[in-house]
């Protein structure tokens, strides 16, 4: 089986983003679990790190138990290019358009402000029981070198084949602490991005990424130091802005469309 990066070229050629610089950078494991935190967790879920200051080598680290609970493959002997080929072989185009647009819109928009973005789109890839699953991809920068260049992302995929199989085939950047986000982008489209205007409040939005993780109403309103009562009003209002339902509709919706 061919065992290539098929994205070691998009990546090589971000020269003004990607470091090359190895010295004094070290990961902390309770900000690696913050960033987990972060993401939207709707199923079973694995992650790891990249580490890409040795392109165009880029090399899979802190491997773990969830790389082997879905792939059925020991840790040790995970790689990137292991996991690149046991995706679909059709979205594989799609998926090098996806990255050539976020290294374009990296440098372009949040080269400044790296640690403050999100990304997520979705594709196709093989399980342990070699049955193509849908998960959904979200990637988080992780560390920066001394000069602010992207060094390490975490990078958690989460299996969503129980709320759709639809591939909606688009890709967004969620921005944090002031900065834009663009939803639904079309990777193959004229980007000429422009602010997405915020269909959720901040807090709306926490209450939506409790709710797709699992929690309850109580456990919402606990981590969030508010009454049920508010979470129960926050909910009503977040399905009115939709048309939606409940929020098992609402999480399906947002996920189809790239809101979370």
């Amino acid at each position: 089986m061919d065992k290539k990066n098929f994205l070691a070229n998009t990546w090589e050629n971000s020269n003004e983003l990607i470091t090359k610089n190895t010295k004094g950078i070290e990961l902390s494991e309770n900000k690696i679990n913050n960033l987990i935190g972060r993401s939207i967790s709707v199923g079973p879920f694995y992650w790891y790190v990249l580490n890409f200051c040795n392109l165009p080598q880029v090399v899979m680290e802190q491997k773990n138990i969830s790389l082997t609970n879905f792939f059925g493959i020991e840790a040790q002997n995970m790689s990137l290019e292991v996991l690149m080929s046991r995706i679909h072989p059709g979205d594989i185009s799609y998926i090098q358009k996806c990255e050539e647009v976020i290294t374009q819109t990296m440098e372009e928009v949040y080269l400044e402000n790296l640690l403050d973005l999100k990304i997520s789109y979705c594709f196709r890839i093989k399980d342990k029981n070699d049955r193509y699953k849908l998960i959904l991809h979200q990637m988080i920068p992780l560390e920066l070198d001394k000069k602010g260049k992207f060094a390490y992302s975490i990078n958690i995929h989460t299996d969503i084949e129980h709320i759709t199989t639809t591939n909606s085939r688009t890709l967004s950047f969620f921005g944090f602490n002031g900065m834009p986000s663009f939803i639904g982008i079309d990777p193959y489209g004229n980007n000429n991005f422009k602010t997405t205007k915020k269909i959720f409040t901040n807090r709306e939005t926490e209450i939506i990424r409790y709710f797709a993780s699992g929690f309850t109403t109580k456990e919402i309103s606990e981590k969030l130091l508010i009454s049920e009562h508010t979470v129960k009003t926050h909910n009503k209002n977040i399905l009115s802005k939709t048309e939606c339902k409940n929020f098992k509709e609402l999480i399906a919706k947002s996920i189809k469309e790239g809101l979370i």
